[in-house]
């Protein structure tokens, strides 16, 4: 059908618009993201016997243990890809720490990612027993089985949390129980992370959406113009 007023015209005109607005807003639902790797840190990134500048346990010092004497054996054997952390730094004379709960916690950044694709799998060792894993201050459910499978002479493992992250910085937390001990009693705790993924938008999705805003606001003013 053809037009013959300036007003049909102009509606016609609008309606196109609109549509080439709407189609890169689409488009921008449509692009896939690309695979990006998180930066997180394994426990004992430093020398034996100094502060772990990665961790911190119940919101002070976390130090990587003295391997030289008690508790290793039977702690297993510190590596160059990890190594054990504890309140204190060694525990030769048999030391010990107090009965209680002690949270060994360490942050990494998720700004540029999609947390909604997050994933980190890790195993750990643990003394006396891990009771649960917090993202965010959020459980996860994780735990370790109860002694003599307490996992201080073995890694225990894989486990992954794909929930619960959040934008920005975040917090992961490893709570671990120190039974009743009076002598030769020390609590540790080691972590290492075997794959820590999440999708980073494409940047032709922040573009097409950059033209899309763009193009709305062009139509927004036509419109009030006429």
């Amino acid at each position: 059908m053809g037009h013959t007023g300036g007003a049909p015209y102009a509606y016609e005109g609008e309606t196109r618009m609109r549509r080439w607005v709407l189609i890169p807003l689409a488009l921008a639902v449509a692009v896939p993201a690309l695979g990006g790797l998180i930066a997180i840190d394994n426990t004992g990134g430093a020398a034996v016997g100094s502060a772990d500048p990665n961790w911190t346990v119940n919101s002070g010092t976390a130090y990587v243990t003295d391997d030289s004497t008690f508790p290793f054996p039977p702690w297993l054997a510190n590596t160059t890809t990890s190594k054990w952390i504890s309140p204190q730094a060694g525990y030769s004379g048999l030391g010990s720490d107090a009965p209680g709960t002690y949270n060994f916690s360490t942050g990494f950044d998720l700004t540029g990612f999609l947390p909604s694709t997050a994933s980190i799998t890790f195993r750990f060792a643990a003394d006396n027993a891990l009771t649960d894993v917090l993202i965010n201050s959020v459980s996860t459910g994780i735990a370790a089985p109860t002694p003599p499978a307490s996992g201080y002479t073995a890694f225990l493992g894989p486990y992954t949390i794909a929930s619960g992250f959040v934008p920005g910085l975040n917090t992961l937390t490893f709570v671990v129980s120190n039974y009743s001990g009076t002598r030769g009693n020390p609590t540790g705790f080691r972590v290492e992370f075997l794959s820590a993924t999440a999708e980073v938008p494409e940047p032709a999705t922040y573009a097409l959406v950059g033209a899309g805003l763009i193009g709305l606001a062009f139509l927004r003013r036509r419109t009030r113009r006429s």
